[in-house]
C-alpha cells in the first residue's frame, strides 16, 4: 500500500514532510511491504493480522416455572397497568378516592383492601379485579347487596364511569386502562 500523492506523473513522499518527488516505478511494492515501516507511528512490518473474534458462549435456557391459571376467571387474570377508583357520592366518605389495583376486597372489615366507614356495608362485601379487558366486580354474599347502574349482581364487568351501590352507599366507578 502507497501513502503519498501523484502529481504531475511523479508519485510524492510518503509522509507528509516529505514531500520529494520520485518516479512512480520507486514506490514500494506489496512484496516489500514487509519491510516497509510506517510514516506516522514508526512500526515496520505488515499490518497485523486481524485478530480471530470468538463465538459467543452459549446462553443457559431460562427456568421453567409451573404457574396455576383459574380457567373459570374468564377474562380476569390481574394486569399491572389496569387502574380504578371508587368516589363515594354520599355516606360518610363523600368525595374520597379509593384506588382499585388487581385484586381490592371492599368492605367495613378492617382486613379490607379498602375499608368503609358505613353501617350498611358487610364486612368483606364486593371484590374488584383488573383483568384484561377492564375491572369485574363479584358480590362477597353481602347483607344489602351490590348494585351496578341500579341492578342487582352477583358478579359485572365495569366501564368507566358505572355507577357503583355497596349497602345504602353510591358510588361512581373511575377507570384506566
Amino acid at each position: 500500500m502507497v501513502f503519498g500523492a501523484f502529481a504531475g506523473g511523479k508519485v510524492l513522499g510518503e509522509s507528509m514532510t516529505d514531500m520529494t518527488p520520485r518516479a512512480p516505478d520507486d514506490a514500494p511494492s506489496e512484496s516489500s511491504a514487509a519491510g516497509y515501516q510506517c510514516p506516522y507511528c514508526g512500526a515496520g512490518g505488515k499490518a497485523p493480522e486481524p485478530a480471530a473474534v470468538a463465538a459467543p458462549a452459549p446462553t443457559p435456557s431460562p427456568k421453567m416455572r409451573t404457574m396455576a391459571i383459574d380457567a373459570a376467571a374468564q377474562g380476569t387474570t390481574p394486569i399491572g397497568s389496569a387502574v380504578g377508583w371508587l368516589v363515594p357520592l354520599d355516606g360518610p366518605q363523600t368525595g374520597e378516592l379509593f384506588q382499585l389495583k388487581g385484586r381490592c376486597v371492599v368492605g367495613k372489615a378492617p382486613d379490607c383492601d379498602v375499608v368503609l366507614n358505613d353501617p350498611s356495608i358487610s364486612g368483606r362485601h364486593a371484590e374488584f379485579i383488573a383483568g384484561r379487558t377492564g375491572f369485574r366486580v363479584t358480590d362477597l354474599g353481602s347483607t344489602n347487596g351490590t348494585y351496578v347502574n341500579d341492578k342487582k349482581i352477583t358478579n359485572a364487568d365495569l366501564v368507566d364511569n358505572d355507577s357503583v351501590r355497596l349497602g345504602r352507599t353510591n358510588f361512581k366507578f373511575k377507570s384506566m386502562n
